[in-house]
């Protein structure tokens, strides 16, 4: 939802939600990388192996070659039970 006096963000709440599809993580990273590599780093710390279901890690996710488009004309994630 955009606000005249706010610039939200397209794919607001948790940028790197372990519920987002691996496309909606891969275009995260490209527009906000330093937020998605914290991530990145617990998942190599080994705190959390990975949080996804698919079992596809962050960085793998960060490097696949999409080449289908986000369609942003969703009222927000709400796999996570979290709200924008």
């Amino acid at each position: 939802m955009q606000h005249p006096e706010f610039n939200f963000p397209l794919d607001s709440n948790c940028r790197g939600c372990h519920h987002k599809s691996a496309l909606l993580i891969n275009q995260n990273y490209k527009e906000t990388p330093d937020q998605l590599e914290w991530f990145a780093l617990q998942e190599e710390k080994g705190k959390y192996n990975t949080w996804h279901d698919d079992m596809v890690n962050y960085r793998k996710k960060f490097a696949m070659n999409f080449t289908e488009q986000i369609d942003f004309d969703y009222p927000g994630c709400s796999t996570g039970f979290c709200t924008d």
